[in-house]
């Protein structure tokens, strides 16, 4: 069971697992524009962007008409007369004046006076 602190901290590892390689990139743009110039490193990310299209484009997934492996088969609800029938609820004895007079007896055992 997750509570909210766990979530808070999972939120947190998720964002620095994100967002951290934006920092890297970063800094590699900013090293590469430094070295080749601005124009050429807006050119080399343009070209960098288009590598996964490509990398798709040419894999087996376009061929791909429906998901590999046996379909997952969802299980029928049983008809209603063979589930069971829910129980009764418990019954609940009102305790009667002998009921009283047996419990006021037991408890005088122990030494205290009713």
């Amino acid at each position: 069971m997750l509570t909210a602190r766990g979530i808070r901290r999972f939120r947190r590892t998720q964002c620095s697992r994100n967002r951290g390689p934006y920092t890297v990139g970063a800094l590699l743009a900013g090293a590469l524009g430094t070295w080749v110039g601005v124009r050429a490193a807006l050119v080399i990310g343009a070209f960098l962007l288009t590598v996964p299209l490509l990398v798709l484009a040419l894999s087996l997934l376009r061929g791909l008409r429906q998901m590999p492996g046996a379909p997952y088969e969802r299980e029928e609800p049983a008809p209603a007369e063979e589930l069971p029938r829910p129980r009764p609820p418990p019954q609940v004895l009102a305790l009667g004046a002998a009921a009283t007079a047996d419990i006021r007896r037991e408890s005088s055992l122990d030494g205290g006076a009713t």
